[in-house]
């Protein structure tokens, strides 16, 4: 039996919440992860490709365990 399924991960949505949970400006996340704004912007906008140190700044800056940034980011279809 062959199962099929499409997984669909929104770490911007992950990171839009997170950032405003607490209360916090894309100027102030992106100085603390050492990326431009527009960086950062892009990253909320899930422009970019994720590698596991980005991750691994995001889970320190918010002080959450890396896997909760997967597990909240990601929807089966």
């Amino acid at each position: 039996m062959k199962y099929q399924f499409s997984l669909n991960i929104d770490i911007g949505a992950m990171l839009r919440k997170y950032r405003n949970k607490n209360s916090l400006s894309q100027e102030h996340v992106s100085n603390c992860l050492n990326i431009s704004r527009q960086a950062y912007q892009k990253w909320e906008n899930n422009d970019v490709n994720f590698n596991i140190s980005q991750l691994k700044k995001i889970a320190e800056l918010y002080k959450i365990p890396l896997h909760m940034i997967i597990t909240e980011s990601y929807t089966y279809y």
